[in-house]
């Protein structure tokens, strides 16, 4: 996903509501955070959340299951999320949410 603010703008025009959301850009937790924080409120009620490469942390490089685990720990919205992960290969790894 994109941090431009142009894109960010025109996502928010044209998409409302939508059944799905996947995060896979920048691997790194603090992007991760940004453009979950960007982009979830798209997503309706009864819609997923998921995140992309979740199952190893490696410092510097791929963080996505660290941002996860704080996501699902409550440490970012101070109310722990019930995430569900799909771990089938040594890095590759789906994790994902329903949204309230």
């Amino acid at each position: 996903l994109s941090h431009d603010r142009e894109i960010i703008n025109e996502a928010g025009r044209v998409i409302r509501n939508c059944d799905f959301l996947l995060i896979d850009g920048d691997h790194l937790r603090d992007a991760v955070e940004a453009d979950w924080r960007t982009y979830s409120h798209l997503v309706k009620p009864g819609g997923i959340i998921a995140f992309h490469d979740t199952k190893k942390d490696i410092p510097r490089t791929l963080e996505v299951a660290r941002f996860v685990k704080d996501l699902e720990t409550g440490h970012i919205t101070g109310t722990p999320m019930p995430i569900r992960h799909i771990h089938k290969s040594i890095f590759i790894g789906i994790s994902y949410y329903i949204k309230n």
